[in-house]
């Protein structure tokens, strides 16, 4: 297969990668004991790796796996001196000349073995840190600076054109936010006209809505594109990947043709190279293996991705050993990531959601492929950020799926806006099927939950300040406002303290620790100025 055509969106993932190393580097340099910054270094190394690897780009992703294996060495406890932000600096400016290099056609083939050399032995408890720092400049020297200045001058070009790409993107990214900013002035222009009650006002703002949303749908028809563009250098990494390990797999994708926003899919990537790195690692069992257990010898892994209205979900699914909740929990136990009595009271669901945990694994031994928890954390991180979820279904003996639950875009969407207690929210309307006011005596309690009849069938019902966790106050009315959510096939009423109708709003993620919170999806700021969470209703079974 020809990989050529994956090279732009390569060089540009690995170039971000490459300059969070340099700039954790700097960080961990004024703190030597950041656990964070220690995981953040050691999840960059692995992610060059792992897309270097499905590249092909073998020399990149040797001297990667070198930094991390450095960087696991730091997480287990070994002592740091100045010697080691050398080599780490030393192996990213390597590394950028080997980008460089593929950029500009000449290959990534350059005399890593001094360096890699330098990796393997650092140890600060056996010589001092002038020492270690000085043969690492001596490294740098010969592997990194020379390869980056050199291609640059034999095409008279300085580094700030070489980001011409990406700054394209960049001024893309700019003009999609200045849309959704023009959507949130026009709210408010919105409410002036109402005050002032003048006829050409509104009409000249009725106008200006018009093209704001057509200025928003030809930013998005030049954001949208297809899934495979990603994907498609899977089945080569899968092939490649089971021939190493000695398994027999086959890799199936459907649905990949769907359109994500590029926001979205340059950061996706990554995450669903580590969850099928993963299934066939610790999923996919050898074909001995399978057939002692009356199973066939080829095992089958997949991707099959669907639209449902503005959302896309993917599925990653493997037929292989599958995962013991009870084994990831008492692992996580062992570990010291939750106290055993948490453990005990934990669903099945959250006990499979414990792989997420920063530095968890099960593998017995490491290797090239997986084996040091680090692939599940990316995922997680990377999905919260993009105002999506992610569930682990799994059936021990029979596989595993991993479904992620995506917007098409987090730019702008429309939305019915509630309240819950003092708070205003936002549902996506796309959620909604319909909305409703109830009267008391039409909700009535059957096995101690509510209900009411709607087209001869009953639909629960379950309060948005109960799902949120909202403190209200008591409730005594004699109307219940009521939007209707099918989640998965299933009819459930959402009751709210009032409707406030529909309304076009710009999405903004959440920065952490707010995006931890699994019920929330971003943020947008109405007409008044006034902050409004958006609910993504549908992310788990209520």
């Amino acid at each position: 297969m020809d990989m050529s055509q994956y090279h732009d969106l390569f060089i540009s993932e690995v170039r971000e990668h490459l300059k969070s190393i340099s700039e954790l580097v700097l960080v961990l340099e004024s703190d030597h004991k950041d656990r964070a910054t220690i995981d953040s270094l050691f999840r960059s190394a692995h992610s060059v790796k792992g897309m270097a690897a499905s590249m092909g780009f073998k020399q990149i992703a040797e001297l990667a796996h070198g930094m991390e294996n450095l960087m696991d060495r730091v997480r287990q406890g070994l002592d740091v001196d100045a010697a080691l932000f050398d080599i780490l600096l030393s192996g990213e400016s390597a590394l950028s000349s080997m980008v460089d290099d593929i950029e500009n056609g000449t290959g990534a083939g350059r005399d890593t073995a001094d360096l890699l050399a330098k990796i393997a032995a650092y140890d600060p408890s056996d010589r001092t840190a002038s020492e270690s720092a000085s043969a690492v400049a001596d490294a740098r020297d010969e592997v990194g600076t020379a390869g980056i200045e050199t291609p640059l001058a034999a095409r008279g070009e300085s580094p700030v054109f070489q980001q011409t790409v990406k700054i394209k993107t960049t001024v893309l990214d700019r003009l999609l936010q200045t849309t959704g900013e023009l959507v949130t002035v026009k709210h408010r222009l919105s409410m002036t006209s109402k005050s002032l009650r003048n006829r050409d006002f509104s009409e000249a703002m009725e106008s200006l809505g018009k093209y704001i949303r057509e200025l928003h749908d030809q930013v998005m028809a030049v954001r949208l594109i297809p899934l495979s563009l990603i994907t498609e250098r899977f089945p080569r990494m899968i092939r490649d990947l089971a021939r190493e390990s000695g398994k027999e797999v086959t890799f199936s994708m459907s649905g990949v043709e769907i359109e994500l926003d590029r926001s979205i899919l340059e950061l996706l990537g990554d995450p669903l190279a580590h969850i099928l790195r993963n299934s066939l690692d610790h999923g996919i069992e050898t074909p001995s293996e399978r057939e002692a257990i009356g199973k066939v010898s080829t095992g089958r892994v997949s991707i099959s991705v669907a639209r449902d209205k503005d959302q896309v979900e993917i599925r990653v699914q493997d037929d292989g050993r599958g995962i013991d909740p009870d084994k990831i929990a008492s692992v996580a136990v062992a570990k010291g990531f939750i106290p055993k009595e948490k453990a005990s009271s934990l669903s099945v669901e959250e006990k499979l959601l414990l792989i997420c945990h920063p530095g968890f694994s099960t593998a017995e031994k490491v290797t090239g492929i997986s084996g040091r928890g680090v692939g599940m954390d990316v995922v997680r991180t990377t999905i919260q950020s993009l105002s999506g979820s992610m569930s682990i279904e799994s059936e021990t003996g029979k596989g595993s799926t991993f479904v992620l639950r995506l917007p098409l875009t987090v730019a702008i969407i429309n939305v019915l806006l509630v309240t819950a207690g003092k708070l205003t929210l936002a549902v996506p309307l796309t959620a909604v099927e319909r909305t409703l006011e109830l009267k008391s005596d039409e909700i009535a309690l059957i096995d101690d939950e509510e209900v009411f009849f709607l087209d001869e069938g009953m639909v629960p019902v379950v309060s948005l300040s109960t799902i949120l966790d909202i403190d209200t106050g008591a409730q005594n009315k004699d109307t219940s406002p009521i939007f209707i959510a099918e989640i998965k096939g299933r009819k459930i009423g959402v009751k709210v303290d009032r409707l406030l109708g529909n309304h076009e709003v710009f999405v903004k993620p959440l920065p952490r620790p707010l995006s931890a919170f699994e019920r929330l999806s971003g943020a947008t700021v109405l007409g008044d100025g006034e902050v409004v969470f958006i609910v993504d209703i549908l992310s788990k079974t209520l």
